[in-house]
């Protein structure tokens, strides 16, 4: 989780990995990628991870995870990847795909400067977003649950 690992060195950058619990390689279905798992397994597994921080001195620490997991479920990473967002360039009207929303689902469009146009809670895996009373232009659209957060850049014409 977000704060396990802090470093009292100002400026200091830690790096992450991880490893079974006994230090073994991870299964090769999961993967460990700035500091996100992600993967899909073919059967329900419960994984015992450790992850360990190292800062440019190398001294490091690490923390124990219990990584639950089900068959073809969809991870963090595929969240953003499977979301799709359409037409882009739009007229107006846009379409927000997800493979799936939690209590805490939610949608901002905000202009370049990043400015919040409209923020909205999305509680359908399939909506629609009417942006045709904006200008003409590149618009931010990030779609943020409880793991994960994610931008992408949507033109209005």
């Amino acid at each position: 989780p977000e704060g396990t690992f802090v470093d009292a060195d100002f400026g200091d950058e830690l790096k992450l990995s991880a490893t079974l619990e006994n230090g073994e390689a991870l299964p090769q279905w999961i993967t460990f990628e700035n500091g996100v798992f992600y993967g899909i397994p073919e059967t329900p597994q419960t994984i015992k991870i450790k992850v360990t921080a190292t800062d440019m001195f190398n001294e490091s620490t690490s923390a124990l995870f219990t990584l639950n997991v089900k068959a073809n479920s969809t991870s963090i990473v595929d969240f953003a990847k499977e979301t799709k967002i359409y037409p882009n360039p739009t007229l107006g009207i846009i379409n927000v795909q997800l493979p799936f929303v939690t209590n805490n689902t939610t949608v901002k469009i905000s202009d370049i400067s990043g400015k919040i146009i409209l923020e909205q809670k999305i509680i359908s895996v399939a909506s629609q977003i009417n942006l045709s009373n904006l200008a003409k232009g590149a618009y931010f659209i990030e779609i943020t649950n409880e793991n994960t957060s994610f931008k992408r850049i949507i033109i209005i014409k």
